[in-house]
């Protein structure tokens, strides 16, 4: 169930029962483990500054006389100044608190993001979701840290985006955490196919329906400890016909854009995983064909698609490089193929970024 999002602001560490001096003691107290201050109401200044306030319009200045008030304009630019330091500070400290971080802070649509918290030491999470692109994505706890990860939809607009961190600890306090990030745009070709009638019935949006029905609740299965190793390796060597994002007009109409990666090989050869895990679908779809679903962790999946063979069971343990069917031309194709998708819950993620670096969690020993 999500986690009602509490007023904007930033995050400071809670100081101790009693705090410093002029600390209001009233506001502490309602305060969790790591409160929340707005910067308008209560700017982080430095002593000297706030001494400052109290001093006459006019300064001594050395060898007598006085100096006057600086101007207005001059004035606003120490605010800025002033209101840019207590800005700084407060980052400073949420860093040295070890808030949960977002990365990479500049994501290109259809690639993979993460956010990582390090749970304070002596706090229990009940539960924690993160936010993000329209999407409640679940979180999974390794070790003393929050994990999350999220693709970016290939319809993502390019700019600032927010993803939200929402966390219940156990004994009922709630945490709100926003996280920018930059959404930059990904480079998607065009392509324009001709199909028979025979099978532009298999872009029918109730099978397409049922095809998700039976995919979005195999994937409530995923394991919640990564079962992947180090880079993902490519299923089937071959020229990629297809590549991923690729936007699509099927017999003049626009039928979205690819979620996956395309290699053309003979019906017969040998498709590999791409990684270690467990799967989760071994059966003859619509569209897709004969369809193999592996679960990777964390909400990572792998599929493959147009199958002639499939050589695995649900349940079963796979490992990297494993086969797991042979390349067909069943389903909704033009002809032999392996199209095949990495996806993050339910979002496709260019599969290059897995091929080339893996996921990494910065777990030790981990991935």
């Amino acid at each position: 169930m999500p986690v009602p999002a509490r007023t904007p602001g930033l995050l400071v560490p809670r100081r101790p029962p009693g705090g410093g001096p002029g600390q209001d003691r009233r506001s502490a107290s309602r305060l969790p483990s790591i409160g929340r201050v707005p910067l308008r109401r209560q700017p982080l200044l430095p002593a000297a500054s706030r001494s400052g306030r109290a001093r006459s319009r006019t300064e001594p200045r050395a060898g007598g006389g006085s100096l006057p008030r600086s101007p207005p304009a001059t004035q606003e630019r120490k605010g800025a100044a002033m209101s840019l330091l207590a800005s700084l500070l407060l980052l400073t400290s949420l860093a040295a608190a070890g808030g949960p971080t977002l990365a990479p802070t500049t994501i290109t649509q259809g690639a993979l993001g993460r956010v990582i918290y390090p749970v304070p030491e002596g706090r229990l999470v009940a539960n924690a979701v993160l936010q993000v692109a329209g999407n409640t994505l679940p979180c999974f706890q390794q070790e003393d840290r929050l994990i999350a990860l999220f693709a970016v939809p290939v319809q993502t607009p390019p700019g600032r985006q927010t993803a939200t961190l929402l966390v219940r600890y156990a004994d009922g306090s709630r945490e709100h955490f926003p996280l920018g990030f930059t959404v930059a745009s990904g480079t998607f070709p065009t392509q324009r196919i001709r199909m028979p009638k025979s099978k532009t019935g298999l872009m029918s949006s109730t099978i397409l329906a049922k095809e998700r029905q039976i995919l979005y609740g195999a994937m409530k299965k995923t394991a919640a400890v990564p079962q992947w190793e180090g880079v993902f390796a490519n299923p089937l060597e071959g020229r990629i016909s297809s590549p991923f994002g690729r936007k699509r007009y099927v017999n003049g109409r626009f039928w979205g854009q690819h979620a996956g990666r395309d290699v053309a090989a003979p019906t017969g050869r040998p498709v590999q995983a791409t990684n270690s895990g467990t799967v989760l679908v071994a059966q003859k779809l619509w569209m897709r064909g004969n369809t193999v679903m592996i679960d990777h962790g964390l909400g990572v999946f792998s599929l493959y698609c147009h199958l002639s063979q499939i050589g695995v069971k649900v349940g079963q343990s796979v490992r990297k490089g494993e086969v797991i069917g042979r390349v067909g031309a069943t389903g909704f194709v033009t002809g032999p193929h392996l199209h095949w998708e990495i996806r993050v819950q339910r979002t496709p993620v260019n599969p290059a970024g897995p091929l080339r670096e893996g996921i990494a969690l910065g777990l030790p020993g981990g991935p």
